[in-house]
């Protein structure tokens, strides 16, 4: 390669356009044919089944952020997008602002999918501070295949407000 930005725009296995990918332990620059190649041998490598089997009940795993009433709240959202949804659940729980916050004064009531394809959190109790990590998650959803998890190369079409890649999005297309 002869440019260092050129290694982060281009597929390391098959030359195509790409981005930087979180797979598994590791960052590496996949498109969205080779992510999911990638993806699919860690799984028949590892007997998993990433990421349908990740199922994230935030009452269990963030109890802060909640009511103290609430034994369950599983997000209505697709499960390719419960990575960057964790990742904003961490941000939001190491602020320091958090912290100084009063117990039970930052609760989430429901996670879901906007009609426009993104993920929506509504808050029972909320604070200014969380906008900007809120913001960051909805533009990551935007560009994230809400199947697989892929950032990047979002295919629309239609009256379809689900962002997939190329990849998950082609067994839909009619022959």
């Amino acid at each position: 390669m002869s440019d260092l930005s050129e290694t982060n725009t281009i597929c390391a296995c098959c030359g195509n356009t790409a981005r930087l990918q979180q797979l598994q332990n590791s960052t590496q620059t996949l498109c969205c044919w080779c992510f999911n190649r990638e993806r699919l041998r860690i799984n028949t490598e590892t007997s998993a089944h990433w990421p349908t089997d990740i199922e994230l009940d935030i009452a269990e795993h963030y109890p802060d952020l909640v009511s103290p009433n609430c034994a369950s709240l599983r997000p209505t959202i697709g499960p390719g997008w419960s990575i960057i949804l964790d990742q904003f659940l961490r941000s939001v729980e190491a602020d320091p602002k958090f912290a100084k916050s009063p117990p039970g004064h930052l609760q989430i009531s429901d996670v879901k999918t906007t009609r426009v394809g993104e993920i929506s959190i509504g808050w029972h109790w909320y604070f200014d501070w969380v906008e900007p990590y809120e913001e960051r998650l909805e533009k990551l959803s935007a560009i994230t295949c809400c199947l697989c998890g892929h950032q990047g190369d979002i295919v629309r079409q239609g009256n379809r407000s689900e962002p997939l890649c190329g990849f998950c999005q082609m067994p839909t297309r009619k022959a």
